[in-house]
């Protein structure tokens, strides 16, 4: 059995996975590290199997679908560390269990993030190598930390945002149609008010940043390689590169936001894309 890198304890659990016939067990370690001054909550895997010296950072969307794809990352994080990676995921300023208001977040924060993150897990782990997936608005931040010289093997980008103007269009459009179906009281905005939008809450000089990120494409980062997977050909849509493996999504269905993504068939094409 690998041994967990000296001072990183973790909760024994069993795993849902199987290696030669045998349920797996999976060692999760809760921890905060601190970017900017502020305590980010973090879950570490470690390998259950003898390590690839390859870490895995996973960078989760925002809002309600940071709620749906929660089960999915967990078991995501699993399932590449039963492979022998090692695997940490993060909340993001102001989101989850990390410290902060979503009103004070701002998309540069949370690529700096994303940057200390990458830090924290070769820091606990020496891994050399660092790879990362991201999903939705996960993966368009992610995509801008590596540009800015973020050492990075693998950038693997889950049914990314291509613009982040589009994205705020499509997340307050859902929200207008859950008014419509279930009328909240809403507040006059000021300069600097969170808009909520869909769980997700951000200032209006944050909301105004977002919209001008956008995303990288199929092309290279230097010496960073893009693999770009959709959940399908809808998700796709007009973007030329990428690969579709069917199953969930639907991230622009008001009838959907409440439910879990889980595609088995893309967590394992991820998991192929990473041992390559």
């Amino acid at each position: 059995m690998y041994l967990r890198p000296s001072g990183v304890s973790g909760v024994r659990l069993s795993g849902p996975f199987k290696v030669n016939g045998e349920r797996q067990i999976l060692f999760m370690t809760p921890a905060f590290f601190l970017s900017n001054g502020e305590r980010l909550f973090s879950v570490y895997h470690a390998p259950t199997v003898p390590p690839r010296s390859h870490g895995v950072l996973l960078c989760y969307p925002l809002g309600h679908e940071y709620m749906r794809s929660h089960w999915a990352f967990r078991q995501l994080a699993s399932r590449l560390a039963a492979a022998g990676f090692d695997v940490l995921r993060f909340d993001y300023f102001g989101t989850g269990d990390s410290s902060g208001e979503p009103s004070q977040a701002s998309p540069e924060m949370w690529i700096e993030n994303i940057q200390d993150a990458g830090r924290e897990l070769s820091r606990i782990t020496r891994c050399p190598t660092l790879s990362i997936v991201g999903l939705r608005l996960g993966a368009l931040l992610a995509a801008h930390a590596v540009k800015r010289e973020m050492s990075c093997k693998t950038l693997v980008q889950w049914d990314p945002i291509v613009e982040g103007s589009q994205y705020l269009s499509g997340v307050r459009e859902l929200t207008s149609q859950l008014y419509a179906q279930e009328p909240l009281s809403r507040h006059s905005s000021t300069e600097h008010q969170s808009e909520p939008m869909m769980g997700l809450q951000l200032s209006d000089p944050a909301a105004r940043d977002l919209s001008l990120l956008r995303g990288v494409g199929g092309q290279m980062i230097k010496d960073t390689k893009i693999v770009t997977l959709f959940s399908s050909v809808r998700q796709q849509g007009q973007v030329s590169h990428g690969k579709v493996v069917e199953g969930g999504g639907e991230w622009q269905s008001l009838h959907k936001v409440g439910d879990a993504v889980l595609n088995a068939a893309l967590l394992q094409e991820i998991q192929v894309v990473l041992s390559e």
